[in-house]
């Protein structure tokens, strides 16, 4: 991703169609997001059809996502990534997705994502029951910043576009690697 904004207030991140990421697959060879973690390996495929602002408050257990249409730039929706707080490392950032998520349309209406999967992995032992009461708390807070409209919905982030001649950023060597 690239660096929007790295201010004390607000990370925002860009992801463009096309940029390579890491993504998990399966045992099946396909992109998997419910096998078992150690049947997953990662492959090196590029983000499809949208263009993605990532925007994480500090300290926040959620980012908000702005989802654009790759060709057309329109706004396709908001999205809650219920996740530990973003943190600083020799890349870059890092964080664990908490598999919850909310999408929020563009008429401002929230629908849960996801929530079957957050009961997988408590199911299998990855997340217990204190986690699960965590992570819906934190869903519950982000949708009240929803219904508020607050910052960053209010913001006007759906109109923001990268400067022209933006390159797509690679994967950095030893992105597996980095703790802490």
């Amino acid at each position: 991703m690239r660096v929007v904004r790295d201010g004390p207030h607000l990370l925002a991140l860009y992801l463009a169609r096309g940029t390579p990421c890491m993504c998990p697959v399966g045992p099946a060879g396909d992109y998997d997001r419910i096998a078992a973690p150690g049947d997953i390996r990662f492959e090196r495929r590029p983000w499809a059809d949208t263009n993605m602002l990532v925007l994480a408050r500090p300290g926040n257990p959620w980012s908000v996502r702005v989802f654009w249409d790759a060709d057309t730039w329109g706004h396709r929706c908001w999205y809650v990534n219920v996740e530990e707080p973003m943190r600083r490392t020799a890349l870059g950032f890092d964080t664990m997705d908490d598999e919850l998520d909310l999408v929020v349309d563009t008429d401002h209406t929230v629908s849960w994502k996801d929530e079957d999967l957050l009961a997988r992995w408590v199911e299998h032992g990855l997340y217990d029951a204190s986690d699960e009461v965590r992570i819906r708390a934190a869903a519950q807070r982000a949708e009240r910043d929803v219904e508020a409209w607050a910052s960053p919905y209010s913001d006007g982030w759906e109109s923001w576009r990268p400067p022209p001649g933006w390159t797509l950023p690679d994967v950095p060597d030893g992105w597996d690697r980095i703790s802490g």
